[in-house]
């Protein structure tokens, strides 16, 4: 005798509900940058109501103070010799504006516009009145003489009375690591110190470091303090002028970590001096 089975119930698995808006971590990284940037703007207001200035007239106060202190804590030539050596050893060695050897058009108009950016600022310095604040974005593919051209740049720059430091930034963060695994009285307090303090400031392969939350704390800490302050970062990167504008406005979070407010911030200092290179393979293995 033939059975009729029961009806096959089917069970239809309702995709995954994907919560509206920002992670939480995204929105708490906010939530730190409008901290730091609160902060800053609250030190501001402080200071310019204490010197019975404003908040606007501020920066030209800072950059004439900050001349007239170095020029009264001068460093001699000796020293400035012994910083470069230690600074510049190994493969940056070779490394100045008169070995700089430009292959292409782009290439010229870059060493062109290191040249006047120096020119400037020396005058600035000479003057021992305001010092230009904007610094100078190297973008292009590797090998090609951006950290060249950028370490040029600070060897020409300093001088008893302009402070440089230079940080290829993978390095820099890897440095900064090692020494928190030293536990107290470890040497990264003084790695930030000095790329805080430095007059110019040199970070090479931007977009090379993985954005952890760390990473991002750190890098933010040192661009957003540098910005406030009015002191020049010149930046040498890999990525494209487009790569480093998604960055900024927010479309390419980089792994789930948003890096919109570090980069705004550079493209404010670095954009009006930005230069592409082009061309071959820049002396084999010795820059990038």
């Amino acid at each position: 005798m033939h059975q009729e089975l029961p009806p096959v119930r089917r069970t239809y698995l309702r995709p995954r509900e994907r919560p509206e808006g920002p992670s939480p971590w995204l929105v708490e990284f906010r939530e730190r940058v409008d901290g730091y940037i609160a902060e800053i703007e609250e030190g501001q207001e402080t200071e310019a109501a204490e010197r019975g200035v404003t908040v606007a007239d501020l920066p030209d106060l800072w950059e004439h103070e900050a001349a007239k202190e170095a020029a009264r804590k001068t460093r001699t030539r000796t020293e400035i010799q012994g910083e470069i050596r230690e600074m510049f050893g190994g493969n940056y060695a070779h490394m100045t504006l008169d070995t700089f050897e430009p292959q292409t058009e782009a290439q010229r108009t870059a060493m062109s516009g290191a040249r006047e950016w120096i020119r400037a600022y020396a005058e600035s310095v000479a003057a021992l009145g305001p010092r230009p604040s904007d610094g100078a974005l190297f973008f292009g593919r590797n090998r090609r003489g951006k950290t060249h051209l950028a370490v040029g740049m600070l060897r020409e720059i300093t001088s008893p009375l302009v402070t440089i430091r230079f940080a290829n930034v993978p390095v820099f963060l890897d440095e900064m690591r090692q020494s928190f695994r030293e536990g107290p009285g470890s040497r990264a307090g003084v790695l930030l110190q000095q790329c805080l303090d430095a007059d110019v400031l040199v970070l090479d392969d931007l977009g090379q470091e993985r954005p952890t939350e760390w990473v991002i704390d750190t890098l933010g800490h040192l661009v957003f303090r540098r910005h406030s302050k009015g002191l020049p970062i010149i930046v040498t990167t890999n990525m494209s002028i487009a790569e480093i504008n998604n960055r900024a406005d927010g479309r390419d979070n980089a792994a789930g970590v948003n890096l919109g407010a570090i980069y705004s911030r550079l493209r404010e200092m670095c954009l009006d001096h930005a230069y592409y290179f082009d061309g071959e393979d820049f002396h084999a293995g010795n820059t990038t």
